[in-house]
């Protein structure tokens, strides 16, 4: 979870360290709330962060995430299950589709945080190589 710190109305600090002071997924009320904590975030880290929205019967609704970049390594995920997927090569300009350098291609469901592929495999971070031992 992200944590966006603001000092007389600016943004001065972003980090996953929790804070009392600082704002969070579940301080946001609106798409709009967390698009402007998105910008200022951009504008503060110069990495692309974007709003969120997950959804009327999930609970944060609303967050704020750093979106994928090219360069980044990526898993898919499903069930328990992590396979790697490549670096990211292409991501398109509207962010609604992801290609690995494997040719996997990952599309954003909605206004949400998830990118899938083939509709159930997620795209996760970093390369893992794991298998649900429950099987």
């Amino acid at each position: 979870m992200i944590n966006f710190t603001y000092t007389d109305g600016k943004l001065t600090k972003v980090s996953t360290e929790y804070s009392q002071d600082a704002i969070n997924r579940n301080d946001m009320l609106s798409i709009a709330h967390a698009e402007k904590i998105a910008a200022d975030a951009t504008s503060l880290t110069s990495k692309l962060h974007i709003g969120v929205n997950r959804g009327n019967s999930m609970w944060p609704r609303f967050d704020v995430i750093e979106a994928p970049r090219v360069g980044s390594e990526v898993s898919k995920a499903f069930n328990g299950d992590y396979y790697p997927a490549g670096t990211i090569v292409k991501v398109s300009k509207s962010l609604r589709l992801v290609t690995t350098s494997t040719g996997q291609k990952f599309y954003r469901r909605g206004q949400t945080g998830t990118w899938l592929a083939g509709g159930m495999w997620a795209m996760v971070p970093g390369t893992i190589s794991e298998r649900n031992p429950s099987f």
